[in-house]
């Protein structure tokens, strides 16, 4: 007998247990307001912004940033929230879109993980001409049985979050870390359990190249594989976007670079950090996900335009053959892409 068809005849012997959990699916809404001492509008603009994320979560080193060629503040903006692992040195990315903008009222955001969406209401309600009520709602599905724990998880955050902006306009005090609530405290410790299996996983260092000759001056060739729009070329989603991350340096070490793509999990921002720039020569990044990689393309002139070889040393769990097949694969499909581009 199927471990299934065990578990669902042994709910049926013992009847309506009241330990079974309901996972009835339930609509649920968490709000929270705040007055604040600011013109609506202004106030919402701030609370609306994703770039206030660096002071509205409460991760340390968070940020946020609009999706360059998407319309800012207006329906069909993307945005991503970057908050850091606290125990790796990977940056994850959500991703998000805006679906409804009443100007100075109302900003919707729903985000485009995979799963039942989070949407999330920014508010502004004026109280005077220089004072409003402003209001974060959170409404999504959840089981009829964690509907507490979600309250009790996801309140402190909106509060924090309101405080935060409330300060941010001169009008309060900094506001203290929010409350961990059981829910918060399980999956904070579920990632500190994973990122320790993580880092006791043995790894394999895989190194594999590829190599292209482009009909192409060198010039010509270092200004397309330095500039991050290209990058989603090493991409397996044909529709994923690549872009230099607003204020950082395009380019110059410091650079991120960020590729917005389709994955497992919903739509999913990935980032890259330029390391190193060897002017006209070589250039290299390294990739802030779970597990390292880091990134060399070298520019050679040659007789009838420019030889480019790019290498990749990857810290993986397989280094098996088919691995190896597959990571030098990406590689080409890359330098492919780039001699299309650069041919006549």
């Amino acid at each position: 007998m199927g471990l299934s068809r065990w578990a669902d005849e042994r709910w049926q012997r013992r009847g309506s247990s009241p330990r079974r959990p309901d996972l009835t699916p339930v609509p649920i809404v968490v709000e929270r307001a705040l007055p604040v001492a600011a013109p609506a509008e202004v106030a919402l603009g701030v609370l609306a912004d994703p770039a206030s994320a660096a002071f509205q979560v409460s991760e340390p080193g968070a940020f946020g940033f609009v999706v360059p060629g998407t319309p800012a503040g207006a329906v069909g903006e993307r945005r991503v929230v970057v908050v850091p692992d606290p125990w790796s040195h990977a940056l994850l990315g959500a991703v998000s879109d805006v679906v409804e903008v009443v100007r100075g009222r109302r900003v919707v955001v729903v985000p485009r993980a995979a799963g039942r969406p989070l949407r999330r209401t920014f508010a502004a309600e004026p109280t005077g001409p220089d004072s409003c009520v402003l209001r974060i709602a959170l409404d999504a599905h959840a089981p009829a049985a964690g509907v507490g724990l979600m309250h009790e998880t996801l309140a402190p955050e909106l509060e924090h979050a309101l405080a935060a902006v409330a300060h941010h306009l001169g009008d309060g005090p900094p506001p203290a870390p929010p409350r961990e609530g059981v829910v918060l405290r399980n999956i904070r410790r579920d990632d500190e359990h994973r990122a320790w299996r993580a880092a006791a996983a043995p790894r394999v260092t895989v190194t594999v190249h590829a190599t292209v000759v482009v009909p192409a001056p060198a010039l010509r060739v270092w200004l397309a594989v330095t500039d991050a729009r290209h990058d989603h070329w090493w991409q397996p989603d044909p529709d994923a976007v690549a872009f230099t991350v607003p204020g950082t340096p395009p380019g110059r070490p410091g650079e991120l670079r960020c590729v917005v793509r389709h994955g497992g999990g919903g739509l999913e921002a990935t980032l890259a950090e330029t390391l190193a720039v060897d002017e006209g020569e070589a250039f290299v990044t390294r990739d802030r996900g779970f597990f390292s990689g880091v990134r060399t393309t070298w520019l050679e002139p040659v007789a009838g335009g420019t030889r480019v070889t790019r290498e990749a040393v990857l810290d993986l769990l397989d280094g098996s053959p088919a691995t190896q097949a597959h990571e030098t694969a990406s590689l080409h499909q890359g330098l492919d892409a780039l001699a299309r581009h650069l041919t006549p």
